[in-house]
């Protein structure tokens, strides 16, 4: 009888795939694709999303999609949408820019009696002096992210929190609570923590939708390795956290195995794993992802993905080199006074 294990690779046994390895931990997957210059790729997610889309915006052999102009100070995505930190929040855009009707209620009024929308409250810094403004704004919002889904050749979308706000009766999912930023009382809102089933229900009819939409499209989705800013749950922050992120992990392996076009980065596993010479994480606050570390994984990406060697720096990012990931939950801390 032969020992199966013997025929195995280095990266099977954790004396040789982690503990040898340290500092140069790099995760491989057995389900890979490569990118070609010429697919489009879009980015959608959390705020850890950004960290790619910044990164691939820089080469030369990408071809970044960006579906409406992005300005300076706001989060770097393929389109004007801000951070979609849930699979319900993408899958109700999704709905909403197929269908082409505006939400109504989507205009919100905030504590300086500014109007925006309750979508991307953060998108416009200055806000609209009518709802009527925001309505409008949205409607060519929604025609941009239409374009995108149906021609991008890959979505990139990394999965952030499994804790959400949504309506009554939960028809519609914010962003972030509406009562961090607007004191609006006509405006009711109630918490949500999604559960495992209600994610995955959520992405096979978004991947359901998407490829009706767009067949030969293919998606990336990665896990936020961002903790979450607070929780609503009677648990600890960090129990919540590791909720939060194992049940998306989980999701992630599902959606793999049941579609042949649906891949997995490990840039989770990379960032907060436990096993490395030093945290990943900023030291002072140990949630925001170190730059050295978010270099690590783009480079582990690129080995995977991409023609190793083969990119260059391409033009000067308009945001600059120092541009940063933007995370909109962070707004929270700030309304309690952090």
């Amino acid at each position: 009888m032969s020992n199966p294990y013997e025929s195995l690779p280095d990266q099977n046994f954790w004396k040789t795939g982690v503990f040898a390895a340290r500092d140069a931990i790099e995760p491989r997957v057995s389900k890979v694709f490569h990118i070609a210059p010429s697919d489009r790729i879009m980015t959608a997610g959390s705020c850890f999303a950004q960290n790619v889309a910044l990164h691939l915006r820089k080469r030369d052999d990408i071809s970044f999609y960006t579906a409406e102009p992005l300005r300076e100070g706001e989060p770097v995505f393929s389109a004007r949408y801000g951070n979609i930190y849930t699979a319900h929040q993408l899958l109700q855009i999704f709905d909403e820019c197929m269908s082409g009707d505006v939400d109504p209620e989507c205009a919100i009024r905030r504590r300086d009696g500014r109007f925006v929308d309750i979508n991307r409250p953060y998108m416009e810094k200055d806000g609209f002096a009518r709802a009527q403004d925001v309505l409008e704004a949205r409607r060519s919002h929604l025609e941009a992210v239409r374009l995108a889904f149906s021609q991008a050749d890959i979505l990139i979308f990394t999965l952030g929190l499994t804790e959400a706000w949504v309506s009554p009766g939960g028809d519609r999912v914010f962003p972030i609570c509406p009562g961090v930023y607007s004191d609006d009382a006509a405006r009711a809102f109630e918490f949500k923590n999604y559960s495992f089933s209600e994610i995955r229900q959520a992405m096979e009819s978004f991947l359901e939708k998407l490829t009706a939409l767009n067949p030969h499209v293919k998606v990336l989705l990665t896990v936020s390795p961002v903790p979450l800013t607070a929780t609503y749950t009677e648990d600890h922050v960090l129990v919540a956290t590791m909720h939060s992120k194992s049940v998306l992990r989980v999701i992630c392996s599902e959606m793999v195995q049941a579609h042949d076009a649906v891949f997995y980065f490990p840039s989770y596993e990379m960032i907060s794993n436990a096993y490395v010479g030093a945290t990943a994480y900023a030291p002072e606050n140990l949630r925001e992802v170190d730059p050295a570390a978010i270099e690590k994984v783009m480079t582990f990406f690129e080995k995977l993905y991409l023609d190793e060697g083969s990119g260059t720096r391409g033009a000067a990012d308009p945001f600059g080199e120092a541009a940063e990931a933007i995370c909109e939950d962070v707004e929270i801390e700030r309304s309690v006074g952090f």
